[in-house]
């Protein structure tokens, strides 16, 4: 029995994987970097952040600006 991985990005999600089992019940997984897709959002919307590793530690306006 084998699992079978495939890494892509998209550009509303950013990076994320895709888990295949391929035994009988053929179980789907998808995961995405939720981090990645806050960060998509806050640039899409102008809005200021700070990333440190794996976290966002500020985010200087969380009211939505208008453009």
């Amino acid at each position: 029995m084998f699992v079978l991985y495939f890494i892509t990005s998209i550009k509303e999600f950013g990076f994320m994987h895709v888990r295949i089992q391929t035994w009988f019940p053929f179980q789907i997984q998808i995961y995405i970097n939720g981090r990645e897709w806050l960060c998509k959002r806050l640039d899409s919307k102008g809005i200021g952040y700070r990333r440190y590793d794996n976290s966002i530690i500020q985010v200087d306006d969380v009211k939505r600006r208008r453009r």
